[in-house]
């Protein structure tokens, strides 16, 4: 899905499933100026990007919001891949950041130390926070805390014209209506419909399509993709009714499942 006029930021979906017998895991590609930035990277970043038409050697910045596997699980074998992309290149590597909260970075340098002892690479690594910290040019990103089992942090991504929001995994919170307002695109977890899921998914971290939809209600952005929702959802019929719970008026739903792309177009 596309949106005419000049492009001041492109969301692509690399994965939206709970977990990966559903299909592909969080991960979301978002290309903003000079910027490349992976949402999470799910099991497969390096696959999934591929598959898009996108080059892992042309991410800059990786966003983690947690270390739960199915958004982190293919972290190291990212890093370690890119690099061997590169090999017979005649352009320099672009060097890569790592960014998000201190607590997250430490759990990412443990998973390189773990999984590649006898490498070294050469990352930049940033740490974030509530108030915005620069990537360079306009680009900017702060932080989000979230109610969840580990520590969790959703994140705001935005330049002087456009803003996405990504929520992570996350109960619902009241602040967030304040943390998400005015974003161009609200990347949203929609765990499944209340009827489905039950209560007991706030307990676990986790939000409703219905939760979203209070959420979009008050936040108002002009896209909403939903994510982190199971296999039953591959249903059509069932995933038109969670699409619905998470829209409100003059806010369009994106489909995750059927369209990979968005286009933010300057207005």
């Amino acid at each position: 899905m596309e949106v005419p006029m000049s492009v001041d930021m492109r969301l692509t979906t690399l994965g939206h499933w709970s977990n990966s017998s559903a299909g592909p895991t969080t991960s979301f590609h978002v290309a903003a100026d000079d910027a490349q930035i992976l949402l999470d990277v799910g099991l497969d970043p390096i696959g999934r990007l591929q598959a898009a038409g996108l080059q892992p050697t042309d991410v800059t910045h990786v966003y983690v919001s947690h270390l739960h596997s199915d958004h982190v699980g293919g972290f190291a074998n990212f890093v370690f891949t890119r690099t061997l992309l590169n090999r017979e290149g005649d352009v320099p590597l672009l060097k890569l950041t790592v960014l998000g909260h201190p607590q997250v970075l430490v759990g990412l340098k443990a998973l390189l130390d773990l999984q590649y002892p006898e490498r070294t690479f050469d990352l930049a690594w940033v740490e974030c926070g509530e108030e915005p910290v620069s990537l360079g040019g306009q680009l900017k990103a702060r932080l989000v805390p979230t109610d969840h089992p580990v520590p969790c942090y959703g994140v705001v991504l935005e330049t002087g014209r456009a803003k996405i929001g990504f929520t992570g995994d996350t109960g619902p919170l009241a602040s967030h209506q304040q943390d998400y307002a005015g974003c161009d695109v609200l990347i949203g977890e929609a765990f499944g419909l209340a009827g489905d899921v039950g209560d007991s998914i706030h307990r676990r971290g986790h939000s409703t399509a219905e939760d979203l939809g209070e959420l979009v209600n008050a936040a108002r952005p002009r896209f909403v993709v939903p994510f982190h929702f199971g296999q039953e959802y591959a249903d059509t019929s069932k995933r038109a009714k969670l699409l619905s719970a998470c829209g409100a008026p003059d806010v369009q739903v994106v489909d995750p499942v059927d369209s990979e792309q968005i286009t933010i177009a300057q207005s």
